[in-house]
């Protein structure tokens, strides 16, 4: 009996991100941020 490797299927979490998400985000990275945790600011919760 031969036993083959598994074959991995789950994408979800190493899902190469789409071009256009990436252009869309870039400002969010560098030029209009803030942290979701803080209340401080009106980026925060």
């Amino acid at each position: 009996m031969t036993v083959s490797p598994p074959i991995y299927l789950d994408n979800h979490a190493t899902t190469r991100c789409d071009p256009r998400v990436v252009a869309a985000m870039l400002p969010y990275f560098g030029e209009t941020y803030g942290n979701a945790a803080s209340t401080t600011h009106a980026y925060g919760t």
